[in-house]
């Protein structure tokens, strides 16, 4: 044989092995995608309190991944427990129901004693007013005759008993007038506190995005600075206004991204790169080389792992 042919025989063999390494290369190449594809089983079902609950429709072709799903579902889960909340508005608002039934009975109340004072005033037969008031009328009986004797009194005597009866009067008008100035005092604090966490909460710089993403869920974000701020006193922290508002904000920033996922209706997709081009898989010659089609940024990817 001569040495032409020997090259030539070397030559066609280097080719073979170089076509077999390709062909490992490329099956090297698309098993991770066909693994990865196939690990990933959606389930859009969630949880609270034992209750099975599913994602909305318009997130579910955004989730992709496990690590997507468990995060939506952490977002969910956490969401559907501020129903708790809702739960003791509820309460509130049978007891504030209740509380208005009570004071409307009291005012039915007072207007009735009203109506009977004026007829027994006009006709002069106070027992209307006795039995209104549910009065015992030997009491009654027993009151007048006190009336009576003291009418009789000498005049030094019905001054002394007036002027004690004014200075009752008035000590019962002070007395009242003290705790009306507690009450406004009180009342001027809580609204001094109140503007003071409203300053806070626009100064901070998640403040009123928190603000908007607490209401969009039906909690009061106000009440809950205060049972913080309340919770934080008691475990002995003595917190500022702002230390209170940044830790609300911490505790409650996964109602930012829920708030984006349900903002951002559309899934996002990578777009297609422009007229899937095809890149050599090895290097060296490219008439050699097995060429791969490439249809996504996934691809690349995967393309840029396996040549690393």
């Amino acid at each position: 044989m001569s040495e032409e042919e020997v090259e030539n025989t070397e030559v066609e063999e280097v080719t073979e092995v170089v076509s077999e390494e390709d062909h490992s290369e490329e099956a090297q190449e698309t098993a991770p995608e066909t693994e990865e594809t196939s690990e990933y089983t959606p389930n859009f079902t969630y949880k609270v309190k034992d209750e099975e609950f599913e994602f909305d429709e318009f997130l579910r072709n955004s989730v992709t991944s496990t690590e997507q799903e468990e995060a939506l579902r952490d977002l969910y889960t956490r969401s559907r427990g501020l129903d708790g909340y809702k739960d003791k508005l509820t309460g509130k608002e049978k007891e504030y129901s209740e509380l208005m039934s009570e004071t409307n009975l009291y005012v039915d109340g007072y207007k009735n004693l009203k109506k009977h004072v004026t007829s027994g005033n006009e006709t002069g037969d106070l027992r209307e007013i006795q039995v209104a008031l549910g009065m015992d009328e030997d009491a009654i009986i027993k009151y007048a005759g006190k009336l009576l004797k003291e009418r009789d009194l000498p005049e030094h005597e019905k001054t002394l008993l007036y002027e004690n009866r004014n200075l009752k009067n008035q000590l019962s008008s002070v007395e009242n007038r003290m705790g009306q100035f507690e009450q406004d005092s009180q009342a001027a604090k809580q609204q001094q506190f109140i503007s003071a966490i409203q300053t806070s909460v626009q100064q901070h710089p998640d403040g009123m995005k928190l603000n908007e993403a607490m209401a969009a869920v039906g909690k009061n974000m106000m009440e809950e600075l205060y049972h913080l701020g309340d919770k934080m006193n008691n475990a002995g922290l003595k917190p500022r206004v702002n230390d209170v508002v940044s830790k609300l904000v911490e505790d409650h920033k996964y109602l930012f991204e829920f708030q984006d996922l349900k903002n951002n209706k559309q899934p996002v997709s990578e777009p297609d790169i422009a007229n899937k081009p095809t890149l050599p898989t090895v290097k060296g010659n490219n008439t050699a080389a097995i060429k791969k089609e490439l249809g996504s940024l996934e691809d690349l990817r995967a393309l840029a792992r396996s040549m690393g």
